[in-house]
Order: C-alpha cells, then structure tokens, then sequence
C-alpha cells in the first residue's frame, strides 16, 4: 500500500516489555488518536529482538487505530519483525514505511541551500532537556569560528527561541524529532530545522513592535518571534509533502 501525505504522528515501539513501559506506549497510541491524525507511524527501527509482548502491542494498536478510522504503518521494520508478522498472519493489516520520516526530515535539511556543504548536522528529541543539549552542541560548533560574544549569543538565542516554538506550537511529542543543520560561509551562517509537526510559518511575521502601543493594548506575548526576526537576516518557510516543516535561517556576521 502507498502511504500518501497526511497529517502523520509518530512513536517508537519499546524495546523493553515490562507491563509499565508497554502501558506507556499504549497510552501514546490513545493520546495521539484523539488529536484525529490521518496516519500514525510505529517507529520500530530501535528493536533488538522482538517477542510475543511486541507482537502484541503492535495488535493493540492496530485494534485503537482501526476503532477510530485512523489508519496505522510500521517504520523501519527488521526483516525478522516481518517475518514474524507474516508468520502469525498479521502482515497485511498493517502498511509499512520504509522511508521513515526521520529520512525524509534528514534529506529535506540537505537539500535546502545545497550550494554549502554541511558542516554540522544534529537531530534531538523536543522535550526541554534535549532541546538544552542540542543548543549546547550548537555552540560548540560555532566555537572554532571566532566569532564575537555577541554573535555566539544572538546564534544561541535564535537556535533556542526556533526550537522551543516548535515544542511548543508545531503539535509534535516530546518524544518526537527535530533535525537541524548549520552551515557556514565566510559571510553568513545559515540554519535549517525541520520537523514532522502541523504547519507554523513565522516567515510571515510582521515585525513592527512598538512599546508604546503594545503599552496601550497590555501586549503580553510575541516577543520571541520579533525577537528571531530581527536577530536574522532572512527567513524561508516550505511544507514539504503536506508532513514535513523546513525553517531556513541565514544570519550575517559582521
């Protein structure tokens, strides 16, 4: 079956098979089904060895999925997941993946500004803690350029302000991706994230604060957007597949 462009969400299939963790992952399925997504990828692609407790959950999921008319693939399959599913005669309920939207994320930051060379890819998950260690990674990257103190903290604030509207505004899990990538010319460095979440276009943003009349109408939100603008040079927006959001950052240096 082709698995045409929806509205996706994804989790991870658990490696371990304690009744807590398989709970856990079973609670996913349900939170995720009442957002009403098109399609749901069971990411699989970090089992070792798969038992009857994975074959199971697997079957849960299928069961909730088909309940509420969502339709369910399996992502990154080893051959022996396969052949098991064969085996218990299963297969064929489930779509299957193999272009896992991690790759399909991976290939849409390499193919923005292909005129560089990448010089530094990350992805990490948007929960708070990785989002921190992801920006700590950043700066160790533009370390061995030299740049200004000033430079490394409007980069840092600009990473930082990007990844935390999408935890917080694109609908996507804490457990789910975000992959960036950085480049750098002798004039510029250029940023790209992308991740799997619903549409959010801050290339649009109408830049204009004006603290006397956000005085007057109390404003008391959307300094971070006029804040990335204004600390960047140019932002570009693209929706790839209806599924995949691609942020590209250029920022000048002086």
């Amino acid at each position: 079956m082709e698995i045409r462009a929806a509205k996706l969400r994804t989790v991870d299939l658990p490696r371990e098979v304690s009744v807590k963790v398989l709970g856990v992952f079973e609670n996913e399925i349900l939170d995720m089904i009442d957002e009403k997504p098109d399609l749901i990828a069971v990411d699989c692609s970090g089992l070792e060895q798969v038992t009857s407790s994975h074959i199971n959950a697997l079957w849960l999921a299928y069961l909730y999925c088909k309940e509420a008319g969502v339709e369910i693939s399996i992502a990154s399959p080893s051959e022996g997941l396969i052949r098991v599913l064969k085996l218990m005669d299963l297969h064929d309920l489930f779509m299957f993946d193999h272009d896992t939207i991690k790759t399909r994320m991976r290939k849409a930051v390499r193919s923005i500004s292909s005129e560089y060379t990448s010089t530094y890819a990350d992805e990490f998950m948007a929960d708070v803690d990785n989002i921190n260690l992801a920006m700590v990674r950043f700066l160790e990257f533009i370390k061995v350029y030299g740049l200004t103190e000033i430079a490394e903290f409007e980069l840092k604030t600009v990473f930082y302000e990007v990844a935390t509207n999408i935890r917080n505004h694109s609908g996507i899990t804490d457990k789910e991706l975000i992959v960036f990538t950085a480049r750098k010319n002798e004039s510029k460095i250029t940023m790209v994230f992308a991740d799997s979440g619903k549409p959010f276009d801050i290339s649009g943003f109408q830049i204009g604060f004006n603290p006397h009349q956000a005085g007057l109408s109390k404003q008391k939100r959307g300094f971070g957007l006029e804040l990335i603008h204004r600390l960047l040079s140019t932002i570009d927006y693209k929706r790839l597949d209806n599924v995949i959001n691609v942020l590209t950052l250029e920022k000048e240096l002086e």
